[in-house]
């Protein structure tokens, strides 16, 4: 194993990275075979919502794996001070569950407390029946904390700024259990911390509404000023686009959403524009109908000729060039999804 240095908490996050993304569960990297981590298995895994699914499975085995490995090779994780609010005489955790294994003992309060923090440090819920869900917000809120005010607040803002309602229950039962083991991760980071966005594209092909990029900045901006959520502050723009990644998608199926209006001005031929209408009749945030001169009620042109551009100045407008390629359609669906996403802010 490569040997890397610094905070033992980020440390195996950084391991478990590295070796998961490079072997996505294709070869088990560990010079131990898995039956070793049988009581890891029996003590922690019921906590992890990844659990509940193949690719969970196979990520969970890597997150215990690692931290086996390492306290092993004597490197051990210390208790944290800004695990209290969860951990501190609560029965649900047992930080003493590791004392009788020969290679931890003493440090049990440490190692069991890091592997309980895993649990909750990552957007895990997908499913609003997940067993988990109501245990974990339950575990959150169970005493005063800056990490559930912060998330809470965050979501009420986002409702009342972006929704004429609050969020059916359940759905919001998931965004805000996400929001809580985002912010505890980083309340207990104190900034940033090696996370699955970290090691992937930054936009990861989102489009985020200009008005709702500006909103959402304010406030998170603002609130980390405030004393309580001083924690925050280092960590805020990675922190702010976690949290816009959580809420975004809920937001655009709640609002009553528009329909992108799409006219298409391209050369009539059955052999040019079959693929285009296939692909424009699929998505089901775009209507098309074929520009007749008028260009009331559209919202965006594509054609083949530029002169469309400057004959209509105040319509989006998208070139489509008789060589047709698949791989265009993915630069043109990122371009329809920004319109839409503009045009329902």
């Amino acid at each position: 194993m490569v040997t890397i240095t610094g905070n033992e908490n980020q440390v195996r996050l950084l391991y478990f990275y590295v070796l998961w993304l490079g072997t996505r569960g294709t070869v088990w990297p560990f010079s131990f075979p898995k039956e070793d981590l049988a009581d890891y298995d029996k003590y922690f895994s019921s906590y992890f919502p990844l659990q509940s699914t193949t690719i969970g499975q196979q990520e969970l085995e890597y997150f215990l794996a690692v931290s086996y490995a390492r306290a092993q090779h004597g490197h051990f994780c210390s208790y944290h001070y800004r695990y209290d609010f969860i951990f501190a005489n609560n029965p649900r955790y047992d930080l003493n569950i590791l004392a009788n294994d020969p290679q931890v003992g003493p440090h049990s309060k440490g190692e069991s407390s890091y592997l309980y923090f895993l649990s909750l440090f990552a957007p895990y819920f997908s499913k609003t029946d997940d067993p988990l869900l109501d245990p974990t917000l339950e575990q959150f809120f169970r005493r005063d904390n800056p990490v559930a005010e912060f998330a809470e607040k965050f979501l009420r803002f986002c409702e009342d700024e972006f929704l004429e309602t609050s969020l059916p229950e359940n759905s919001r039962k998931v965004i805000l259990a996400n929001l809580l083991q985002v912010t505890f991760a980083f309340y207990v980071f104190d900034g940033r911390f090696p996370n699955m966005l970290s090691f992937s594209a930054e936009s990861n092909g989102e489009v985020f509404a200009p008005a709702f990029i500006a909103a959402t900045n304010t406030f998170l901006e603002t609130q980390v000023n405030e004393s309580p959520f001083l924690p925050f502050a280092k960590g805020i723009d990675e922190m702010a686009l976690l949290y816009k990644k959580i809420v975004h998608p809920a937001l655009l199926h709640q609002q009553e959403r528009h329909k992108l209006k799409v006219a298409l001005a391209i050369e009539h031929n059955h052999l040019f524009t079959q693929q285009l209408e296939t692909f424009l009749t699929s998505l089901n945030f775009v209507t098309y109908d074929y520009f007749s001169g008028a260009a009331e009620g559209f919202d965006l042109i594509i054609s083949s000729s530029t002169r469309l551009k400057k004959d209509n100045p105040r319509l989006a407008f998208y070139y489509w060039d008789l060589d047709f390629e698949y791989a265009r359609l993915m630069s043109l669906y990122q371009y329809l999804r920004q319109l839409y996403a503009e045009k329902n802010a």
